[in-house]
Parts: structure tokens; C-alpha cells; sequence
């Protein structure tokens, strides 16, 4: 499994072609599907597996679609580490105002024109830092310039998983020896004290 860092040579070579691109209406209904394992009770450090899915539910092959997570901070650890997923790239924000990570998928630059009916797979893993919340959302979607299909579902346009910690346990001290007996002590005079006071002596 390699890990993938920010490739500003390939967002250098696309950004100009994307920026000429402004709104670009895809031929086809294009589908979007995110799952991973395990999504709950997780610590920091452990590894979170997601499967990124695009479909082409057609009608016609297309030649150009791009992927966008949503942004996240610290939550996650900046590395991350693909299985099998070409053409994904991690992108820090431009925003100092706003410091933020975006992952990219262009799924087609890679792997070529994309057929009816077909669907391609983005195999990734992310770690959960100690910053992160008790639950994290972590989506994916077409990105801002392309359009949809003026006959497709725009439902299946984008995909979330939410991701939860488990709850921090609290350790409590271990109680010395010696004040385990003075309170064994204590318990035992309070419950001869008790008795003494239910056994009173008969008179004849």
C-alpha cells in the first residue's frame, strides 16, 4: 500500500484545463458510492479502509469526470494510503483562513473513457488522529464544474460515511493496601455498633 502526498505538478497541469472548463454537462447519469470499514468505536491510530465507487449508468460513454471529498482538518492524519485507486490525489487548501485537506479523484485521466454500464473502484485508507471528534462525516462528490445529466437522478450525485470515536475511559487510582484495611476496619465497628444496639440484655 503506498501513501499518496500532495501532487502540486499534477494540479499544476489540470488546473488550467479545468478552469477553461467551467460547467461541463456530462453525457451520462453518473453514480457515486462511498462505504468503509470500521466506522465506530475507533481510537487514534487505527486505520479507516473506504471504497469509492463511480458508476456510469449511461447513456453515453464520458471522457472527463473528477471526484471531491469534503474537507478535513486534523481528524485525519495527512498521509494517505491507497491500495488501489490511480489518479487520486491529496490537495491541502489554498484558504489560510481556512486550513483544510481535499482528496481528488480524477478517474478517468488514468484510466481512460469511461463505458456505459461500467464501474471503477477507489481503494484508500485514512488514520484517525487524537483530534479527532466524536464523529466525523467524510464525503465525496462530482466536482463544482461538471453538470449533471439533464436526465439523470441528481440523488446518486454524491456519497457519506460518518465515522465514530469510542467513549475515553476513565482509570480510576488503585486504593492502597492499608486504607483498604482501615476501611474493612471502619465497616466492621459500624456493624458491631448496629448489633450491639439490637441486642439489649433481659432482666428477670
Amino acid at each position: 500500500m503506498r501513501i499518496v502526498r500532495s501532487v502540486f505538478l499534477l494540479l499544476l497541469i489540470l488546473t488550467p484545463i479545468l478552469a477553461r472548463a467551467q460547467f461541463v454537462v456530462l453525457p451520462s447519469d453518473i453514480g457515486v458510492q462511498l462505504s468503509a470499514s470500521p466506522t465506530s468505536d475507533l481510537s487514534p491510530g487505527d486505520q479507516v479502509s473506504f471504497r469509492l465507487s463511480l458508476t456510469n449508468h449511461g447513456p453515453a460513454i464520458v471522457t472527463g469526470v473528477s471526484l471531491i471529498s469534503t474537507n478535513y482538518y486534523l481528524e485525519f492524519d495527512r498521509n494517505v494510503y491507497v491500495a488501489n485507486c490511480p489518479g487520486l490525489v491529496v490537495s491541502p487548501a489554498d484558504d489560510i483562513s481556512d486550513p483544510h485537506y481535499n482528496l481528488f479523484w480524477f478517474a478517468t485521466t488514468f484510466g481512460g473513457p469511461f463505458a456505459v454500464g461500467e464501474t471503477r473502484h477507489c481503494d484508500f485508507a485514512l488514520l484517525v488522529t487524537s483530534q479527532a471528534p466524536q464523529l466525523t462525516a467524510l464525503g465525496f462528490g462530482l466536482s463544482p464544474f461538471y453538470s449533471e445529466y439533464p436526465a439523470g437522478n441528481p440523488n446518486n450525485n454524491a456519497a457519506t460515511v460518518l465515522i465514530t470515536r469510542g467513549l475515553s475511559t476513565v482509570s480510576i487510582p488503585a486504593t492502597s493496601t492499608l486504607t483498604l484495611i482501615v476501611i474493612g476496619a471502619l465497616v466492621l465497628i459500624a456493624s458491631f455498633s448496629q448489633l450491639s444496639r439490637r441486642i439489649r440484655p433481659t432482666t428477670e
